[in-house]
């Protein structure tokens, strides 16, 4: 049902393919590789500190609740790590501050493993994509602007210093393991 969906909205939008980009949907990653046998997983890793404290800015996430966000993005990191050695041919991790600095060469770099050709449309803002439902655009309207390098860091500089130390306490390990050393 779902691989028929994604084809529909793809044919729809004049593609060849269809992309799902659910972050929940790691957590279901051997499912999805057994579902879908020529599927390729790109997955992007912000740093930890930068993901729980956007995360705990959400109008939907329970107020007030960093530690629940720190934990899943620990949670989510030690699951890239181990479907990156699970399955190396079919899931790969970019990081999202590559992307953000460096964003054709990262870019191209996925469309590469994606088996898709890299068009630079895809960086600029203003070619619609209308990937971004009405009801959505308060937390996900960001999506639809440049690639920003000045973005990288920033939730970190805004956050209290506790907040700051809770995430490099709570996050010390895997921030380190994926080269996140502290501000």
């Amino acid at each position: 049902m779902l691989a028929a969906i994604l084809d529909l909205y793809a044919q729809a939008h004049g593609k060849v393919r269809c992309g799902e980009k659910t972050p929940q949907h790691l957590m279901h990653v051997p499912t999805i590789l057994q579902l879908f046998p020529d599927a390729r997983i790109a997955c992007l890793l912000r740093d930890g500190r930068e993901a729980a404290l956007s995360m705990n800015a959400m109008p939907w996430w329970p107020p007030q609740n960093l530690v629940t966000a720190a934990t899943l993005w620990k949670r989510c990191a030690q699951l890239m790590e181990r479907f990156t050695r699970q399955y190396p041919a079919r899931f790969k991790v970019w990081r999202y501050e590559d992307l953000a600095t460096r964003p054709e060469e990262s870019l191209s770099s996925i469309m590469e493993y994606l088996d898709e050709r890299f068009e630079p449309t895809q960086l600029r803002p203003d070619v619609r994509s209308n990937v971004v439902l009405p009801r959505s655009m308060e937390w996900k309207g960001r999506a639809l602007q440049a690639i920003e390098a000045g973005h990288v860091g920033r939730r970190r500089h805004e956050a209290t210093a506790e907040q700051i130390a809770f995430l490099e306490r709570t996050l010390r390990d895997e921030l380190h393991s994926h080269g996140y050393g502290s501000m």
